[in-house]
């Protein structure tokens, strides 16, 4: 869920016990990844307060993976991630609005570093200039839900999640768990789907749940807690 969303929500953090058996890259399947593009629609209390446009397009021998976000009287927000093949990413472009207040992120990887800036609404008046070692599996945290449908997902699955957080520039570790399997019922119609909870430092952030078979994708998000959530529209 983009920074966006997770700055207008309340979130409820709910306790999760998951332990994570392996990085999310040992089980990455790069067949999965197609050309797609999926609109949600963002409901609040049962009623729709924005939508989401997720998108990945072939860029060359590398993919484009876009999402652009508007919240009825919140703001707006557009990124771009770039990732090689073998999805490792390569870089970040992001700007918006939250209120009045301008977001703007620039990230690239280059050296085993990433290095940039971040304008945000919890980082300051002026960007916060960005340069940290990191790793092939780390990605930046408008890039955890992008990624979730590219996972070889199974029962009692669970994974660790290097995630750059571009507002501050560190690495924080999450996990990503499967909690278990079923039908999904969205305006798009109904998905046989992996449901998974995301959580760093103990505390679950985000609900997800994907489609487990082709074409993958995210079909609903939400805080597990009740409140705002994407459900897939189209």
């Amino acid at each position: 869920m983009s920074r966006l969303v997770c700055s207008a929500l309340s979130l409820s953090l709910l306790s999760s016990a998951a332990v994570a058996q392996s990085s999310w890259r040992e089980h990455l399947d790069v067949s999965r990844i197609a050309a797609r593009r999926d609109s949600f629609v963002l409901l609040a209390r049962g009623n729709a307060n924005g939508f989401d446009r997720m998108s990945v397009e072939a860029d060359g021998k590398a993919w484009r993976l876009s999402d652009e976000i508007s919240l009825n009287g919140l703001g707006s927000q557009k990124s771009t991630i770039r990732f090689s093949h073998t999805l490792v990413e390569e870089a970040l472009r992001q700007e918006g609005k939250f209120g009045t207040m301008d977001m703007r992120i620039t990230l690239d990887r280059g050296n085993g570093r990433f290095t940039g800036s971040a304008l945000t609404p919890t980082g300051g008046p002026n960007p916060v200039a960005m340069d940290v070692p990191v790793t092939d599996d780390v990605i930046d945290d408008n890039a955890v839900v992008q990624v979730l449908p590219f996972i070889k997902w199974r029962e009692g699955l669970s994974v660790t999640i290097p995630v750059f957080t571009s507002g501050k520039g560190t690495v924080v570790s999450q996990v990503a768990t499967v909690t278990g399997r079923g039908t999904t019922q969205v305006p798009a119609g109904a998905f046989d789907t992996w449901r998974l909870a995301v959580s760093e430092n103990g505390r679950t952030w985000l609900t997800a749940e994907v489609s487990t078979t082709a074409p993958y994708r995210v079909v609903r998000l939400g805080q597990g807690g009740g409140g705002m959530d994407l459900q897939l529209a189209k």
